[in-house]
């Protein structure tokens, strides 16, 4: 079990599965649900966690978010709040 500071979320991928490769896969009636279904903010997040398999544990920080993809503090608890309530993540 990966433990977490407190300024850290631990999130668990949930998506629907599709052949592995080295590529991004991501199941092309998810990714048209997703694209209708999250904000853009929140897509923008999406696709940074999609590159993982479900099912896999990461620490995804506010901190990493911005300086790897960007994402403002502020955007970034909204994007991630909203894939929880909309079943993209497991808290």
């Amino acid at each position: 079990m990966i433990k977490a500071f407190h300024n850290q979320t631990i999130v668990t991928i949930n998506k629907t599965p599709a052949n592995e490769a080295q590529f991004c896969l991501i199941n092309g009636d998810v990714l048209r649900e997703v694209i209708t279904d999250l904000s853009n903010g929140t897509f923008k997040v999406y696709m940074c966690l999609a590159q993982q398999s479900t099912g896999y544990e990461m620490i995804f920080t506010r901190r990493i978010a911005e300086e790897v993809y960007g994402i403002k503090q502020k955007q970034y608890r909204t994007a991630i709040q909203e894939l929880i309530d909309k079943g993209y993540l497991v808290p």
